[in-house]
């Protein structure tokens, strides 16, 4: 997946990037390496919000609220949540 980020960052497509950033960050999940998933996430939604693709904002932000529940930060995590909520339920 590096190579495809290195590629789509190469010629400049964002929303490609951001797909394989938010894949890399679900594979660090599952991985267990939580820190690095978040990286990954926020990297994503970074590009999510610029390119204003509120679906897939949505979807990041629900993946990050269940990594931070996973490290322990369950207070933390509803932000990410309630952000996602609207988009979801619009």
């Amino acid at each position: 997946m590096n190579e495809c980020l290195a590629i789509f960052r190469k010629f400049g497509n964002q929303r490609q990037e951001a797909f394989v950033l938010h894949n890399l960050g679900m594979t660090k999940y599952h991985q267990g390496e939580l820190g690095a998933a978040r990286s990954f996430c926020t990297a994503s939604l970074a590009i999510k919000e610029q390119l204003g693709d509120a679906d897939s904002i949505a979807s990041t932000l629900v993946y990050m609220a269940q990594g931070t529940t996973a490290q322990g930060e369950g207070a933390t995590s509803r932000i990410p949540t309630r952000s996602a909520a609207p988009i979801c339920c619009s």
